[in-house]
């Protein structure tokens, strides 16, 4: 959860000092709630008190977002050469690198996996 928190309020910060940056925020959250939502039978359901399938799910969104206005500044800083950086392709950036935290957040999900029943 700590993780979560922390991206979130990264993101948003960064986010504030940056042009469209919300925009691009919203856009990677929207895309880590897609890949939430389709992964969402494969994540961790445990009985009990704790609820690890809900933290996965919003530790995937608070990481798409980030990840999504991450992407977007580095392409737009020049520093990924040879591609274009217009209005609408920086959203089309923002969605892929919003996909791309599924990447990032697997490890999670294994963690996970080791505390559901055997």
């Amino acid at each position: 959860m700590l993780w979560t928190v922390g991206l979130a309020g990264g993101s948003v910060a960064l986010a504030a000092i940056t042009a469209h940056g919300f925009r691009y925020l919203i856009i990677g959250a929207v895309a880590g709630m897609l890949t939430t939502a389709v992964a969402w039978r494969s994540l961790t359901h445990l009985s009990g008190p704790y609820s690890v399938s809900t933290t996965q799910a919003t530790l995937k969104v608070s990481a798409g977002a980030t990840s999504a206005l991450l992407g977007v500044l580095l392409v737009r800083s020049g520093a990924v050469s040879g591609l274009n950086v217009t209005a609408t392709a920086a959203c089309g950036y923002a969605i892929v690198f919003g996909f791309s935290q599924q990447a990032f957040t697997q490890a999670v999900d294994s963690a996970a996996k080791k505390l559901g029943p055997s």
